[in-house]
């Protein structure tokens, strides 16, 4: 390992325990705020901060959840005891330290800019879009068999769309025995839709 660094988690859901497992389990520091309500694993070492500011002190990398907020000034952080502001968290944050977001937007951007803190949306890498889409595929049809009378295998299925999603949904609806349709826009899409769906 090169460098020990510092992450501090506020908010979100049980994707940042597993981050959280993770980045601990090789050899990195994790202090936590605004999951109050989760049980983490006996076997990894965290700090659990009073509030944003002792959270954020002294932490290199700052991680927020995906998306970072619910649709107002406050972040989505469904486990805290708490609504959690995002100017708190911007107001205790250092230009030496980055942060990190999922779906981030202007307004963050702007909140980022204007402090000098470098800001990293990680839904932005093709790594983590895909394997994040694998709970959407997932949900998606979790909810289609449980509203339908009738089992995937054998059915009609019509996906919309042949981006990364599109593609997950796709393939795992052929491989539960469905007829799968594509619908989509480019040339590129349908030449691999053809390739891999038939």
């Amino acid at each position: 390992m090169n460098q020990i660094l510092t992450f501090a988690f506020i908010g979100g859901d049980l994707r940042q325990v597993r981050a959280i497992s993770g980045l601990v389990h090789q050899g990195h520091k994790a202090r936590v705020f605004g999951l109050e309500g989760i049980s983490f694993p006996h076997d990894i070492e965290i700090y659990k901060s009073k509030d944003v500011p002792d959270c954020i002190s002294g932490a290199d990398v700052v991680v927020l959840p995906v998306p970072y907020h619910n649709g107002e000034e406050t972040l989505n952080a469904p486990f805290s005891s708490g609504k959690i502001y995002l100017n708190e968290i911007m107001d205790a944050m250092h230009s030496n330290q980055i942060l990190l977001a999922g779906k981030v937007d202007a307004y963050i951007q702007a909140q980022a800019e204007s402090r000098g803190i470098s800001l990293t949306d990680y839904m932005k890498r093709e790594e983590m879009s895909v394997l994040n889409g694998i709970p959407t595929v997932e949900g998606a049809i979790e909810i289609a068999m449980a509203e339908t009378a009738h089992t995937i295998h054998g059915s009609r299925c019509l996906v919309l769309g042949y981006g990364r999603i599109g593609k997950l949904l796709a393939q795992t609806l052929k491989g539960l025995g469905a007829e799968v349709y594509v619908a989509a826009r480019k040339c590129s899409d349908l030449a691999w839709i053809k390739a891999n769906i038939g």
